[in-house]
């Protein structure tokens, strides 16, 4: 197999990826609200004998293992009756977590004034490679961070390859 065919390939496994993603979150979104949580996000990995679909909800206050659990249970039974993953897999309902990846713009405003740490692609003059602080939300095209000194950075989105709330415990 020819290197282009290779490429095609993964790119055309990519747009099934994506598809699918977007196929369930449409189907979880609905049944998520239906016992008070929203859809984070949805991942989807496939395997070589079994993929893993991975469906991350919240609530306000946080979500208990009782919401994952019946989610999951509803979820699951639309899946099937639905046939929208023809391999084999493995469902996963869970919280996104205390250190939840903040991905995209939304999140970055959603969590405005929770302490984050942000990894960039590269240093940011002023900034660096990896900042912790206070997110401050979106202005532009910049996330806006204040770190420990009282300064807000200002980090651009483009810039930005990784991103987590920290824990408050």
């Amino acid at each position: 197999m020819s290197d282009a065919e290779q490429e095609d390939g993964g790119a055309r496994e990519s747009r099934r990826v994506t598809k699918l993603i977007e196929g369930v979150t449409a189907l979880a979104q609905p049944i998520a609200a239906s016992f008070g949580c929203e859809v984070d996000r949805v991942e989807f990995r496939p395997g070589p004998q079994r993929g893993i679909l991975r469906v991350y909800i919240d609530k306000p206050g946080g979500v208990v293992i009782e919401d994952c659990s019946r989610v999951s249970r509803q979820l699951s039974a639309e899946l099937d009756v639905n046939d929208f993953i023809a391999a084999a897999y493995d469902l996963e309902v869970s919280s996104p977590g205390l250190d939840r990846p903040l991905v995209g713009e939304a999140d970055f405003r959603k969590f405005a004034g929770r302490a984050a740490s942000v990894t960039c692609r590269k240093a940011v003059p002023g900034v660096g490679s990896k900042v912790a602080g206070v997110l401050r939300g979106v202005e532009g095209e910049d996330v806006l961070l204040e770190t420990k000194d009282g300064m807000v950075r200002r980090i651009p989105l483009e810039m930005v390859a990784k991103a987590r709330l920290e824990p408050e415990i």
